[in-house]
């Protein structure tokens, strides 16, 4: 593998992190490892990868190379960001209750509860 060129696709926040678990890997615990990064596409966006490698070596001890996968996770990286956000917003100043369409409480925040007196054990499952 050209390096250099490899390299050049990691963002630069994670180069670091890429050489660092690599160089790991190699010299000081060879075992297998899972990691994630950013990645340049040829679209030029940044795609999350989560990598996993597994030292290779001959016959005689020598290191001589990785093999493994790398996998798109940019999907479920957004996915954890939009779910960060709204947790924050349910934690926000605003009372919220969350209902299904049965209108059963599925979850209240805390100023919900600060505000109308009733404890999270007490609204919950209630309509």
């Amino acid at each position: 593998m050209n390096w250099d060129c490899h390299l050049a696709l990691i963002h630069l926040d994670d180069q670091a992190l890429f050489i660092s678990a690599f160089e790991h890997i190699r010299f000081s615990h060879p075992q297998p490892i899972t990691f994630e990064y950013r990645m340049r596409k040829y679209s030029n966006d940044w795609r999350w990868i989560l990598d996993h490698a597994v030292p290779l070596h001959d016959n005689k001890g020598e290191f001589c190379g990785y093999i493994g996968s790398a996998i798109d996770i940019t999907e479920r990286k957004q996915a954890e960001a939009e779910f960060r956000i709204a947790a924050a917003a349910f934690e926000s100043q605003e009372a919220m209750v969350i209902t299904d369409t049965e209108t059963v409480i599925l979850r209240v925040n805390k100023t919900f509860c600060d505000t109308t007196g009733y404890s999270v054990e007490e609204l919950v499952g209630k309509k």
